[in-house]
């Protein structure tokens, strides 16, 4: 779930950074404050939020997967556009002016010569998503279901019964996987 939710939430904050630095259409930087609206709200009331929205037709997603994904994207999103837009805002938009004046489209001059330089920003975005959604326990505790499961909530409940060994279990699982991605 946390590596969805970090690919997603990537995507979104490459778009969204893109868009209002390049101001491509009026009111473009009003995306930017909706990005990072989630940062002010809590995990616990972002997630009661998402399961009112979600638990109803027609979007029904309480039980599944798509809803612990949707919650650590929206929960995270303001990590990763923050920080995407401090790159696309370092690069030179002539670089693009002059692709398309060779002849690119603006999603060519964006897919050849802005994502490129932005490899290592993208990298370190997913990264910044990636580590706290794997730990995210506050959404999680409301929007799981014993199908959908995550480590955070399976530690909260070894916890619970006092399981210590597999606290320590998965807790180790939850560095090797960190240690392993870094």
């Amino acid at each position: 779930y946390g590596a969805a939710a970090a690919t997603i939430a990537t995507v979104i904050a490459l778009l969204i950074a893109y868009t209002a630095n390049r101001k491509l259409f009026p009111g473009a930087q009003a995306l930017g404050i909706i990005c990072m609206a989630p940062f002010v709200v809590p995990g616990i009331v972002l997630a009661i939020g998402i399961y009112a929205a979600y638990s109803r037709p027609p979007l029904l997603l309480y039980g599944t997967a798509a809803i612990l994904v949707i919650a650590f994207t929206t929960r995270f999103l303001p990590i990763a556009y923050s920080n995407l837009n401090t790159m696309v805002a370092a690069i030179n938009p002539d670089l693009e002016n002059a692709a398309r004046t060779l002849g690119a489209t603006r999603i060519r001059a964006l897919r050849t010569i802005t994502v490129p330089l932005l490899r290592r920003g993208l990298l370190a975005s997913w990264l910044l998503v990636f580590i706290p959604a794997i730990r995210e326990l506050s959404s999680a505790i409301f929007l799981f279901t014993p199908r959908t499961t995550t480590m955070t909530t399976q530690i909260f409940d070894f916890s619970e019964m006092g399981n210590y060994e597999g606290v320590s279990t998965l807790a180790i699982l939850i560095l090797a996987i960190t240690l392993t991605i870094v």
